[in-house]
């Protein structure tokens, strides 16, 4: 299955549930864009392709600071745009698991 029909399907699922008011991440969204998103999927549960139980989108967005010096400071450091695990596999470590291979993937740490 391919990324925007995992996606499509995925948030499809969470809105028949009630779980999301509104769509959050499209997969158009994703695909046009220089966003990354990190999927973990739980291979045991699914015999072809594992379920996905979790997702986390980042990207770079501008911000605005004010300095020490009372100036204006634009900047664009990495940020989570979306994140979300599962109700029925939250409080088992899967959102540290997956916010933690981001980070490495992406060469970085909270804070930088």
């Amino acid at each position: 299955m391919n990324l925007r029909k995992l996606l499509i399907a995925w948030v499809t699922d969470l809105l028949r549930r009630r779980v999301l008011n509104g769509a959050i991440t499209s997969a158009d969204q994703i695909l046009a864009s220089d966003h990354r998103c990190y999927i973990l999927k739980d291979l045991s549960q699914d015999k072809l392709n594992g379920a996905v139980i979790g997702f986390l989108k980042v990207g770079s967005k501008k911000l605005f600071f004010v300095n020490l010096d009372s100036q204006q400071v634009e900047v664009s450091p990495l940020c989570v745009l979306d994140f979300y695990v599962h109700e029925s596999c939250q409080r088992r470590g899967n959102g540290y698991k997956l916010f933690k291979f981001m980070m490495q993937r992406e060469g970085t740490t909270p804070g930088q």
